[in-house]
């Protein structure tokens, strides 16, 4: 049991001395927010098995972490396009719904991205209204 109160209390105090990276606020329209919106926005439309596709409407907020790997904190609007999910088109190449007719939705997401790797991560929510 001794040694593992010692454990315990060695994990403790290392973890705490741990300092999180800085954010950077970024411009809504900086071309890696929007790298990173694409990302994240390629994943949620691809997890979609029925209905339509959405496409990016506004970024509301974005910031990073500065590092060598690069993770994206946003959060922006969705709107429901005229693309089925099954095409399979980028939804850039689709037309937003009529407003009436069209759902729409807030996403926070958090993209890590390694581009050196050429890999990424995305952990989101999206709220479908």
């Amino acid at each position: 049991m001794k040694p593992f109160i010692v454990l315990a209390l060695c994990c403790s105090f290392f973890s705490s001395r741990a300092t999180p990276l800085p954010f950077e606020f970024l411009d809504c329209d900086d071309p890696d927010v929007f790298k990173a919106v694409d990302t994240a926005l390629k994943k949620y439309n691809g997890d979609r098995a029925t209905g339509n596709q959405f496409a990016l409407y506004m970024v509301m907020e974005a910031k990073r972490t500065a590092g060598p790997d690069t993770q994206f904190y946003m959060k922006y609007r969705i709107h429901e396009t005229t693309c089925a999910a099954e095409e399979n088109k980028l939804w850039q190449d689709c037309d937003y719904k009529v407003p009436a007719e069209a759902k729409t939705g807030e996403c926070t997401a958090q993209v890590h991205m390694n581009n050196a790797e050429k890999t990424s991560n995305v952990s989101q929510d999206c709220k479908i209204f």
